[in-house]
């Protein structure tokens, strides 16, 4: 009986013991970049050569990234690239940003990866914080920062997709069913019919695929 009560008075006092310790901080990782780290991947140019080399996309500065010696830097001269293959997933050049093919075909689907970034607010008074001027352009921030893999954790960061037809050398927004009516405009009972069977979530990658992919091969 004594070493029952010895036994069971120790395991309380681990108890408290445990209890008093510090509780492990939560990591959080915030990234920016499409994919978690700096991957092979291959730049094929218009003149049909090729380079290799560990590419991410920063979805923030929009730019496509390559590795030089440890040192993160963009690709310049865009206008003579063709196509980007990382992983499988292919990335075409534009003005402004690498869109990502999701179709091919005539019209095919594209994706346009971006975010904003909301850096810390500042104290407002009465122990509540400001954001009203959050939402940053990247010359608010340090382009050291924004070149890192990972964000701070008191950073907010708002992933960002738009979806995109290519018609000739035009990029259409996708909103809705209406920019396939007008991308199709032969198509335009055929798509209703597709839409309101399939009822499609024009936010949905996989639903916008299947609907391109129809859109693309209807008669």
């Amino acid at each position: 009986m004594k070493n029952t009560t010895r036994t069971i008075r120790v395991f309380i006092a681990l108890l408290l013991f445990t209890g008093n310790l510090p509780v492990q901080a939560q990591v959080v990782t915030l990234s920016h970049y499409l994919f978690p780290g700096f991957v092979k991947g291959t730049v094929k140019f218009k003149n049909a050569t090729q380079q290799e080399a560990q590419l991410n996309y920063n979805s923030l500065t929009q730019e496509m990234l390559f590795l030089d010696k440890d040192t993160p830097l963009a690709l310049d001269q865009t206008e003579n690239i063709d196509t980007i293959y990382i992983q499988g997933r292919k990335f075409i050049p534009t003005e402004k940003a690498f869109f990502e093919v999701a179709t091919t075909g005539a019209t095919p689907l594209l994706i346009r990866h971006k975010c904003t970034v909301i850096p810390p607010g500042k104290p407002a008074g009465y122990g509540s914080t400001s954001q009203a001027s959050g939402i940053t352009t990247l010359s608010g921030i340090s382009s050291n920062l924004f070149y890192k893999l990972q964000l701070p954790a008191d950073y907010k960061l708002i992933p960002e997709t738009e979806f995109l037809l290519k018609k000739g050398k035009d990029y259409v927004k996708i909103t809705g069913v209406k920019q396939f009516i007008t991308a199709f405009p032969a198509k335009s009972d055929a798509i209703k019919a597709y839409v309101k069977q399939n009822d499609p979530n024009f936010k949905d990658p996989a639903d916008l695929v299947k609907l391109v992919d129809f859109c693309n091969r209807a008669s």
